[in-house]
């Protein structure tokens, strides 16, 4: 049973350094008020870069581009074999959606260690990521319901709710969300199912589509967490 580092419920991974600092990770507190003025305004100024104002995800340089790179090099040399084309459909979906996956899941991993290793201390951040991150990741997320709702609310009711409320307005958000919990839940049911005859609904292409989306949820889940 995992017991915050603040003394919060079992599951919970809130906390932050006692006196006062510039930034905290969220919990329960009495600025519950203005966090969500907080947060919708960081949403927002997300939303904007992502409209094409700012930074946004460069893909192509990823190792998950370049296993579709390779998709598409496979494809357009057994275009004039049939059924070595059939095979490649049926075979590479799976390996780009588990790829797909890992990397979100990585990515998750390392942010939340580096935020608590930023904003709270190493001891916390090492402790947050050997014994939360790496034994109770898939546990955050409500994969059958397709809600990450749990995995915010792990840092504190104010923070579930404020993602909840968020998720209902924002559209982007919304589709960024249902992106990257369906390729984890694609990912549940290939690894723990008959993986050889487990079909995949996905194109290659959709499933990057997906990811890309999925990466600018990763992208905003600082903005929830942590309160400047």
């Amino acid at each position: 049973e995992h017991r915050a580092a603040d003394g919060g419920p079992p599951g919970s991974i809130s906390g932050h350094q006692s006196g006062e600092t510039d930034r905290r990770i969220c919990g329960n507190s009495s600025r519950r008020i203005d966090q969500a003025a907080q947060y919708q305004e960081k949403n927002r100024a997300i939303t904007h870069l992502h409209r094409g104002i700012g930074v946004t995800h460069e893909i192509g340089e990823g190792a998950v581009q370049s296993l579709y790179d390779d998709y598409l090099g496979l494809e357009s040399d057994l275009r004039s074999t049939p059924s070595g084309l059939a095979a490649l459909s049926r075979s590479y979906p799976k390996h780009l959606l588990l790829a797909a996956a890992s990397s979100l899941e990585d990515r998750v991993k390392r942010l939340v260690s580096q935020i608590f290793e930023r904003d709270g201390t190493d001891r916390l951040a090492t402790f947050v990521s050997k014994r939360v991150m790496a034994r109770s990741y898939h546990t955050l997320f409500d994969w059958k319901a397709g809600s990450a709702r749990g995995f915010f609310s792990s840092f504190g009711d104010a923070c579930g709710q404020a993602f909840k409320t968020e998720l209902q307005s924002n559209r982007e958000l919304k589709e960024q969300h249902e992106a990257f919990m369906r390729l984890g839940q694609l990912r549940n049911l290939l690894v723990h199912n008959d993986y050889a005859s487990a079909p995949v609904e996905l194109t290659p292409k959709e499933i990057m589509n997906k990811y890309e989306l999925a990466l600018g949820f990763v992208d905003r889940i600082e903005s929830f967490v942590v309160i400047n």
